[in-house]
């Protein structure tokens, strides 16, 4: 039987007052603490093709200074970072700085995996439905996995699926496999902790009560 839901944002709930940059900011890292209050978050964005490395390095730097000063482990932070950042590379700086974060991975090769191909064989772990828009979207708890960079830890891996649009029609966001279009999320937060859907929740940047998804 499954347990009764535990919303991650209940221990993280900046997550729920983070402001989006505006159109010119193409990448986007969020910072919320546990048991913040409204005011206790950051924002760190670029735009355009910049240094995204080095900004994420900047950003890592500024996080970890604010942990310090106010004396908090680093376990009671979460990163979330926008797609852009979702490579092997990123995820090194990521697990060196000893963050919890959230991003989505770029890789579509992970969906090959013997692993993530058995638990899409069964039945999706949650459904979900986007309030702005309606869209079931299917989430699949892929367990923890090696990303096949040399050196890396391994990461937890959560897939979400909804239906792809008529043939012809552009997808932003994900891969189009047959009749579904597929996402894969990276974390290192703990299936006991956070759910899939809190995941979900997390990267899309707002609480379990707001609607539109942030892609």
């Amino acid at each position: 039987m499954r347990r009764a839901r535990q919303r991650g944002n209940v221990r993280f709930p900046a997550i729920q007052a983070c402001r989006r940059p505006n159109a010119d900011s193409m990448r986007c890292v969020l910072l919320a603490t546990e048991g913040a209050s409204a005011g206790r978050w950051c924002t760190y964005a670029g735009k355009g093709n910049g240094d995204y490395r080095g900004e994420l390095a900047s950003a890592l730097r500024a996080i970890t200074a604010y942990l310090q000063h106010f004396a908090f482990p680093k376990d009671v932070a979460l990163v979330r970072l926008d797609g852009a950042y979702g490579d092997g590379t990123v995820i090194a700086q990521l697990l060196l700085a000893g963050v919890s974060f959230v991003t989505r991975w770029r890789g579509y090769l992970l969906l090959e995996r013997p692993q993530i191909q058995r638990v899409l064989a069964h039945p999706p772990t949650a459904s979900v439905m986007r309030i702005n828009s309606g869209e079931l979207v299917e989430l699949f708890e892929g367990g923890w996995l090696e990303l096949g960079e040399e050196g890396l830890s391994r990461v937890r891996v959560i897939v979400a699926r909804h239906a792809a649009p008529a043939p012809g029609k552009d997808i932003p966001v994900g891969k189009r496999v047959g009749e579904w279009v597929y996402e894969l999320f990276i974390t290192v937060l703990d299936a006991e902790g956070f759910l899939v859907e809190d995941v979900f929740d997390l990267y899309q940047g707002r609480g379990a009560a707001r609607g539109g998804a942030d892609r």
